[in-house]
């Protein structure tokens, strides 16, 4: 860890939404840390079952905003209830590898480095949907290090205090996916770089039906062009997006002589050409009509 870091107060921050099943863990795996954080808050976002009560009782210091909120509007009460001077955020349905905050804090050598990353090992395989997401939709960047890295993802990631204040946070128009994008973005043109570091890993607990997987691909595509569409960037043509999926999925037919499974990912790929090639679409409809231009922060 950096002589930097290591005199750095860091704090743990959970955006937490009907997660009793998974938030004890989490809160745990956070307090047994090789580097320990100095506190550990949640934001507990209109939650109608008992998140908030579990996580006060595993030590989290709990926020309730008594409504549902959003994501980014989460994440924002999250780094704004602490003087902290890095905030590594995680999300509620993980839990956080022995080193975590280890591994991202050792980044934190040079002023010039606005936020560290990581990412997440799929850890609870129940479906074909599931061992799918694992293989096609993980959320990890490599197995090297990047030193510029163009995206940190939400569900393991840190930035300096400092660097939240000067972007006005997350964009609380990101209610449910896109926010870890649109943050990047933003921090990347104040002129800091992102640090991915692939020794720092989440075991993330999602499972998936065949219905959630494509809302979420559909989610993920759309928001992901919109964090771009409110930044000024150019948005990528659907249509390559399109013809990119389908070479994936002739390719994936390639394994179908080896295994059964190769055929079933197959399908999957095919139905997912519909929400993928649909949000593109639907995102290029609202930068046509000037729908998605940024906002107050």
């Amino acid at each position: 860890m950096s002589a930097e870091a290591e005199h750095m107060k860091v704090a743990a921050a959970i955006p937490c939404y009907n997660a009793a099943a998974t938030i004890g863990a989490c809160i745990a795996s956070l307090g047994e840390q090789t580097r320990a954080p100095d506190e550990i808050i949640v934001v507990d976002d209109g939650s109608t079952d008992n998140s908030g009560l579990l996580a006060g009782y595993a030590g989290a210091n709990v926020i309730s905003p008594g409504k549902n909120v959003g994501l980014s509007a989460a994440r924002n009460l999250l780094w704004q209830n602490t003087d902290a001077d890095i905030i590594v955020f995680v999300d509620a349905d993980t839990v956080a590898r022995g080193d975590l905050l280890e591994q991202l804090l050792k980044h934190y050598v040079s002023p010039e480095v606005g936020g560290v990353g990581g990412q997440a090992v799929e850890a609870r395989i129940e479906s074909i949907y599931d061992l799918w997401r694992k293989f096609s939709a993980a959320q990890t960047l490599g197995d090297k290090v990047l030193e510029d890295a163009e995206v940190l993802f939400g569900l393991c990631c840190s930035y300096r205090r400092s660097v939240l204040e000067q972007v006005f946070g997350f964009d609380p128009y990101f209610r449910t996916n896109g926010e870890d994008h649109d943050i990047s973005i933003r921090v990347r043109q104040a002129g800091y770089r992102l640090v991915y570091e692939p020794a720092a890993v989440v075991e993330h607990y999602r499972t998936d039906t065949f219905r959630s997987l494509m809302r979420m691909l559909y989610r993920y595509e759309l928001f992901t062009q919109v964090a771009k569409m409110r930044n000024d960037l150019p948005i990528e043509n659907h249509y390559r997006t399109f013809w990119r999926r389908v070479g994936f999925f002739f390719g994936r037919l390639s394994q179908i002589v080896n295994r059964m499974r190769g055929f079933k990912f197959a399908l999957i790929d095919l139905a997912a050409l519909a929400p993928i090639f649909g949000a593109c679409y639907k995102a290029k409809s609202l930068a046509r009509r000037g729908l998605a231009r940024p906002g107050p922060r």
